[in-house]
């Protein structure tokens, strides 16, 4: 359950396809794209405030989704997760990334209590 701390709130942009399962399972560090030859190997999320040095949740939702026509578009997954689950901060707090050992299983294991939405 979430801690009465301090809570943050990370988007991630992905397709409908795969925020629905992220929603359903959590996040995936061995999901492999279509074609790719690489896992995702953690999950990346940014604060909803910025900054975008890379583009914004949106923006990348639009470039997956366009990457990967038949996985029905664009979609935001919004997390409010407890500051207390550890994450490595990527680009000067541009991104939080949960890595097996840096935060993804505290994520996995809270992951049911999240509050969580496809926007």
């Amino acid at each position: 359950m979430p801690s009465a701390g301090i809570v943050r709130t990370l988007r991630h942009g992905t397709t409908q396809q795969r925020a629905r399962s992220i929603l359903l399972t959590g996040p995936n560090a061995d999901f492999m794209e279509p074609g790719g030859v690489d896992p995702a190997r953690g999950f990346s999320t940014c604060p909803i405030q910025g900054p975008f040095p890379y583009g914004t949740p949106e923006q990348y939702a639009a470039g997956k989704a366009g990457l990967f026509p038949t996985e029905g578009g664009p979609a935001i997954i919004e997390i409010e997760t407890p500051d207390d689950i550890p994450a490595r901060d990527i680009d000067a707090g541009s991104e939080i990334r949960f890595e097996p050992g840096v935060g993804l299983e505290e994520l996995l294991k809270a992951w049911p209590t999240l509050t969580k939405k496809v926007l």
